[in-house]
């Protein structure tokens, strides 16, 4: 995604003890993520989807001082990634359904995509309704595998909608 959108904010958002296993993991292979580490334009937000994004991020800006979050502005184009967290272990008209109108308010002056679980959703700037446009296939997540060796890789880890274009999600 952040090759995809060079000029967009990708936060990849995951639970804490996730992070810290990556966090683990690069201190034995200090190569691994490294592309992905590298990219100025995302950032691996260790938090709690059903809190407010933003608060998370101003909490730990000396996570994003080599990113290019700090110059982003409220027109700016914003995609954050959770899945397999609060889709699964929070109650949705509790806890989920308020934590993504809070998102959506949070955002509002930005167009946000959003990869929710198995949903691609976008919400249009200075709009605070979702709409899905599309989808993540099990070669993108799967919340009980953590390989996506069962699927053949010609199978695309997304795809939008018929008639969904990019160019107009970014408009």
């Amino acid at each position: 995604m952040a090759l995809s959108f060079p000029n967009a904010h990708i936060i990849a958002l995951d639970l804490p003890d996730s992070v810290n296993l990556l966090k683990e993991k690069r201190k034995k292979v200090p190569n691994m993520g490294k592309n992905l580490l590298e990219q100025k334009n995302i950032q691996i937000l260790e938090g709690n989807g059903l809190l407010s994004i933003k608060d998370q991020i101003n909490s730990k800006k000396d996570a994003f001082k080599n990113t290019d979050f700090q110059k982003m502005t409220p027109a700016d184009f914003v995609v954050i990634r959770a899945s397999n967290s609060i889709d699964i272990y929070s109650d949705w008209e509790k806890e989920v359904k308020p934590a993504l109108g809070k998102m959506a308010l949070e955002f509002k002056d930005n167009t946000l995509l959003l990869f929710f679980a198995d949903k691609i959703l976008v919400k249009p700037s200075g709009q605070t309704q979702w709409k899905k446009v599309g989808f993540v296939s099990q070669r993108g997540f799967n919340h009980n595998v953590q390989t996506t060796s069962h699927v053949d890789a010609k199978v695309p880890p997304y795809a939008l909608e018929n008639g969904v274009q990019i160019k107009n999600i970014l408009q």
